[in-house]
């Protein structure tokens, strides 16, 4: 983990809390360009391959991506969650997160027609319109990292996690309820619906969070919307946490120096690679994984 990274951001941070301003902006950059949908290229070192696995009673697909002498020696794993209506192999494919030199797993949340727009949505617990429960989906993470310790020399105390939106969300779930053995976490325009009582107590786990003050999607304050149910009627609100809350409920588990907290200006609700920000390369900074290619 880049330590200089995590200094500067608690430093930041404690300035911003201490001046009472729960919207200060700590690492922020200038506006960015909006993302392309061009895929991030396969390194030559690197390959990519679909798998199957049973977890929770289901049958669940993930891709994986790690260097073609993984055998060979000791590596960092990565996992990687897609946000809501997006796919494993989409996600790896763009965020650009298979460069890493590391396992790099993504797997597949379930899914199901919406009644509302007839759209295939996969999707992550705990939110109101996944399929999947939190045990489920916690199966799901269990059986993954026993199928990636057997396979692969991956290093125990280099284990993460990271996620989109959505699969934001679910990551700040694990941490919540299942820290163990994560040795750090990255949330991006994190949907996260963990009340703070339960985020803010258990095993401290370092963690960056990276939110745009554009994001409309799912804005910096949160919100407490209507989720459509049983043809499009309104149903049970739906609460998602405001970020800088969230930020707060993990500076009071895991400190200062363990939190770090970019509010990107002029960010939407995207995984960028453009300028000022690359997501990816703060996300492998922060875990201290070099790329390749």
């Amino acid at each position: 983990m880049n330590k200089a990274v995590r200094i500067t951001a608690a430093l930041a941070l404690s300035v911003g809390l201490i001046s009472g301003s729960s919207n200060a902006q700590v690492l922020a950059a200038s506006t960015v360009t909006p993302t392309t949908t061009t895929k991030v290229p396969v390194p030559d070192s690197m390959e990519r391959k679909e798998r199957r696995i049973k977890a929770g009673g289901e049958k669940r697909t993930y891709w994986v991506s790690a260097p073609k002498n993984a055998k060979d020696r000791e590596l960092p794993l990565i996992l990687a969650f897609h946000g809501k209506t997006d796919t494993a192999k989409n996600f790896l494919e763009h965020s650009g997160l298979g460069h890493a030199d590391a396992i790099v797993v993504a797997p597949d949340g379930l899914g199901q027609k919406d009644v509302c727009d007839n759209r295939f949505k996969q999707a992550w617990s705990p939110a109101p319109y996944a399929v999947t429960t939190p045990q489920e989906d916690f199966a799901l993470v269990d059986a993954l990292l026993a199928k990636m310790d057997k396979e692969f020399n991956i290093d125990p105390q280099r284990i993460y996690i990271t996620g989109f939106s959505n699969g934001g969300g679910f990551v700040a779930s694990v941490l919540a309820q299942r820290p163990k053995p994560f040795a750090g976490a990255v949330i991006v325009s994190a949907a996260v619906r963990n009340p703070e009582s339960e985020l803010r107590t258990g095993l401290p786990v370092p963690l960056r969070i990276i939110h745009g003050d554009k994001d409309q999607q799912v804005p910096l304050e949160g919100y407490n919307r209507p989720t459509n149910v049983n043809g499009c009627k309104d149903g049970p609100g739906d609460v998602v946490q405001d970020i800088r809350d969230v930020r707060d409920a993990f500076l009071l588990r895991s400190g200062s120096t363990n939190v770090s907290y970019h509010e990107v200006t002029g960010m939407g609700h995207k995984w960028t690679h453009d300028e000022p920000i690359d997501v990816t390369d703060e996300v492998l900074d922060f875990f201290d994984i070099p790329k390749q290619g």
